[in-house]
């Protein structure tokens, strides 16, 4: 039995990639399933509902340049008509590009913002812009991390009828906060993959959301560094003035991507990479292109860095990152300190009591205290040996362990 959040009738799409599911809705297809069920049941069984998993999205084709620009106009000219207050913007390409696997346009989250839920919004913008089919993927799981950094994002893939065949329309939604910065990683194609490759040198990701810091040993949550392109962009050695220029062709990408002091061309290594990754990148035409290209250029490797001194580099560059690291490694000792006082061997050790006992004497007090929570605050003011003596206080008298004087 599976339980699923969506009561409206729908289908599933299911990526064997990355074990990804998504909602699919087709009034047509339900119809036509009906119809075909009507007519041929199945023995032994009463079929209430039909449902379809598969592992490809829309039945589009490809455009060229001609096609692609003209529904980049249609698509801006609808959302300003219906949207006024919404920003929108067509994600550039290079500019020689003239093969389009789809229209990724930019928009605010607002425009979800419609009576109804989240499915009703999807519904009326997708028969705003003509679309015979829509799917809409509103989580994280199966993206690419730098590009859902967080839940924020989604994307409302529509099919849009355009002349003799249906092309396929991607409107990508953001908060407002991220805009720009969303903007900027997805604009001209892979380049922002592959930044974020040479922001890995710096235990970093450059994404939709900003360029953001992981704690390499996983103690702390991520941090945003910085939500400001040009900031980014220059602190990993950038030219942001070049970047604003855009991008004449591929070529242009790879020579900008590789430009900083100190490329490293081992962050693109596939062996590096996870299964997934591997599985991923090695059917992306563009990303095997740029292997392509330097092991041309046969740059050279750069020297083994220092991860302190890269940390203290980014904390000189953004003092408020700095402030972020201190209060995020505060707020883990102050846990890890917790954790080890509530404890059930700090609470065995402390009592002298048998396992179950122990067990069960531990419980007992934190429920009587309020609940950990509660008990958290109590803690963060008592020294372990204070901590101590109030564990004590709370157990029988004759189970309370002696103290040698």
């Amino acid at each position: 039995m599976r339980y699923d959040i969506e009561m409206h009738k729908h289908h599933h799409l299911y990526c064997e990639e990355c074990d990804y599911i998504e909602n699919y809705f087709n009034k047509e297809l339900d119809d036509l399933l009906q119809s075909y069920f009507d007519k041929k049941q199945i023995p032994n069984f009463n079929i209430k509902e039909i449902k379809i998993m598969g592992g490809k999205a829309l039945a589009v084709s490809r455009m060229n340049l001609e096609e692609h620009s003209f529904l980049s106009k249609i698509a801006i000219e609808k959302l300003a008509s219906n949207f006024p207050s919404i920003k929108a913007s067509c994600v550039p390409s290079y500019f020689s590009k003239s093969d389009f696997g789809d229209l990724d346009v930019l928009v605010e989250d607002t425009i979800l913002n419609l009576p109804g839920g989240l499915n009703v919004a999807c519904e009326n913008i997708a028969k705003m812009m003509g679309a015979t089919e829509w799917i809409m993927n509103c989580a994280t799981k199966g993206q690419d991390e730098e590009r859902r950094m967080t839940s924020e994002q989604g994307v409302l893939s529509m099919s849009i009828p355009l002349k003799d065949k249906s092309v396929q329309l991607d409107f990508v939604v953001t908060s407002p906060a991220t805009y720009q910065t969303a903007l900027d990683f997805l604009s001209f194609n892979m380049l922002g993959n592959l930044i974020s490759s040479q922001a890995h040198l710096w235990n970093m990701a450059w994404g939709a959301s900003g360029l953001i810091w992981e704690d390499p040993e996983k103690k702390i949550p991520k941090i945003i560094v910085t939500q400001n392109t040009k900031e980014a962009f220059e602190f990993l050695g950038y030219d942001f003035e070049r970047f604003k220029r855009g991008f004449n062709t591929l070529r242009d990408i790879f020579d900008y991507a590789s430009s900083p002091e100190g490329f490293d061309p081992q962050q693109y290594d596939l062996s590096r990479k996870t299964s997934k990754e591997r599985r991923r990148d090695a059917i992306r035409v563009n990303y095997m292109a740029f292997l392509d290209y330097l092991k041309e250029n046969n740059f050279p490797i750069p020297d083994e860095r220092n991860a302190e001194a890269d940390l203290e580099k980014i904390c000189a560059a953004f003092p408020q990152f700095g402030e972020k690291l201190d209060t995020a490694r505060l707020q883990y000792d102050i846990q890890k300190r917790l954790d080890y006082l509530v404890s059930r061997s700090f609470f065995e050790s402390t009592t002298g009591l048998d396992p179950d006992s122990s067990k069960l004497f531990r419980a007992e007090f934190i429920n009587d205290a309020g609940g950990i929570d509660v008990l958290s605050k109590k803690i963060a003011t008592l020294s372990e040996e204070e901590w101590v003596d109030m564990i004590k206080s709370k157990m029988p008298v004759s189970r309370r362990p002696l103290k040698l004087k």
